[in-house]
């Protein structure tokens, strides 16, 4: 008896072992072929503990999807950047609590996914570099800023009174947070108060520069070539977009400023060149896009309708691809004018609402 008992125990302890090494195998399988992904798109839900990460070939054909069992996954507004080959994106969690406390990392080679923890809710910035990983948050009239070790996972955290951290972008070592006075507090600077706050990544604050001047609502910086661009969705008044571009030479620390005819949606740097997406993230009017040297602002093409009110865009190679307001997905060249290329639509998760939160770049 106690013989099969104990060959009963070996049984099934080599089964559960079996079962746990598939599983593992399981994990860091790619459900996508991703050595053929050019970009990717960010399908969420609010209210439900269900979203996934979307691939699609240069065709806008779409390769397959990672599920995650997150509710908010990415902030639409804010960019879910890739960093070396990973994609960074925080999981908020249900919309009215916002308390996930998390940052994933999506390694776009195979798929497989790292979880980091931060003890701050209402997360939704992030940057990373090779050893850090710095996200944002605001509660109660406080920001915060964390730095994450990637190595060992221990958390530095300095906070902001009376101020809203719009966004974050690291760069040069440095790491730009952008900010305005917060509304919820009398002590607060005026909401209209705008500036960046340079941090090393120390988090010893190095410098501070106004922007008052250019508006606010920076949600999307990016910087390439020793410049940092910023559109700014809200200009001066609180009430309309700006149709001013930021640049922030982080080299020499000075701050300029590009005058449009019409309202600058984002900054997208390629090859040298800045091509410039116009509209309003708030209007249902289509957004149209330019190319420009930023040596001289000349345009470099003709202003082009992309034919929908532009939500999300990223430029993979020599292609701009876009997601519209009604899930419109549309590519352009940008060797040839932002001639259209191809179009088509975003799938749904299931038959039940669900909305885009972010699109990215696929490295080769």
């Amino acid at each position: 008896m106690k013989k099969r008992a104990a060959l009963l125990v070996a049984f099934l302890a080599c089964t559960a072992t079996a079962f746990f090494i598939v599983w593992l195998a399981r994990r860091n399988v790619s459900p996508a072929p991703t050595g053929q992904a050019s970009f990717g798109v960010i399908e969420t839900r609010q209210f439900q503990a269900r979203s996934r990460i979307i691939l699609y070939d240069s065709e806008l054909d779409e390769l397959g999807d990672l599920p995650l069992d997150y509710a908010t996954l990415g902030c639409d507004w804010n960019l879910s950047p890739v960093y070396d080959g990973t994609l960074y994106v925080i999981p908020q969690g249900y919309t009215t609590k916002r308390d996930e406390k998390t940052v994933l990392g999506v390694d776009l080679d195979d798929l497989s996914v790292t979880r980091y923890g931060v003890d701050q809710i209402n997360l939704y910035g992030v940057c990373a570099d090779d050893d850090y990983i710095f996200t944002c948050s605001n509660l109660n009239n406080v920001s915060h800023i964390c730095r994450i070790d990637r190595q060992t996972g221990d958390v530095t955290d300095i906070e902001e009174t009376d101020t809203y951290i719009e966004s974050l972008c690291l760069y040069g070592g440095k790491l730009y947070a952008f900010s305005t006075g917060s509304p919820l507090s009398p002590d607060a600077p005026d909401e209209s108060t705008s500036w960046i706050s340079i941090y090393g990544r120390d988090l010893n604050l190095m410098d501070t520069v106004t922007t008052t001047k250019l508006g606010s609502g920076r949600y999307r910086p990016v910087a390439a070539g020793d410049l940092l661009f910023f559109a700014n969705w809200e200009d001066t008044s609180g009430q309309v977009p700006s149709t001013q571009l930021g640049i922030y030479h982080t080299d020499t620390g000075m701050l300029e400023s590009k005058e449009f005819d019409t309202a600058v949606l984002d900054a997208l740097p390629w090859n040298g060149y800045v091509l410039l997406l116009f509209g309003d993230i708030h209007s249902e009017s289509p957004t149209t896009a330019a190319l420009y040297d930023p040596a001289t602002w000349e345009p470099l093409s003709e202003e082009h309708n992309l034919t929908c009110t532009a939500m999300q865009s990223c430029i993979s190679g020599d292609t701009l691809y876009v997601v519209g307001a009604d899930r419109e997905l549309l590519s352009f060249d940008l060797t040839d004018n932002l001639s259209p290329l191809g179009r088509s639509t975003v799938s749904h998760i299931d038959g039940d609402f669900s909305y885009i939160s972010g699109m990215f770049a696929v490295p080769d």
